[in-house]
């Protein structure tokens, strides 16, 4: 996968950093609220940078990374971390520290 250097604050809602990309799907999957949820933009621009999407795309950028782990099944196994390159978690995952 695309390493994608522009930060993000922090994992929205329940997420971790050791959750699958799968995993994640489902998560916002089973919400269709979610799909819409703005604060999930920075974390999927950082995992799946596709085209420049407009404000309020969410939806456009879970349905690439969706389209990606579908069309590659074993993407779905990574994990967040590793997607975003991020070193393994110590301690508290709400609180990552990452050499910049």
């Amino acid at each position: 996968m695309t390493r994608y250097s522009r930060p993000f604050h922090a994992f929205p809602g329940p997420i971790t950093s050791d959750w699958s990309l799968a995993e994640l799907l489902e998560w916002i999957g089973a919400d269709d609220d979610r799909c819409h949820d703005d604060r999930l933009r920075g974390l999927l621009e950082a995992i799946d940078p596709g085209p420049q999407v407009g404000s309020g795309a969410v939806v456009v950028l879970v349905r690439s990374l969706a389209a990606r782990v579908v069309a590659d099944p074993a993407l779905g196994a990574v994990r967040i971390q590793d997607a975003l390159g991020l070193p393994e978690a110590v301690g508290d995952p709400e609180r990552l520290l990452v050499t910049v």
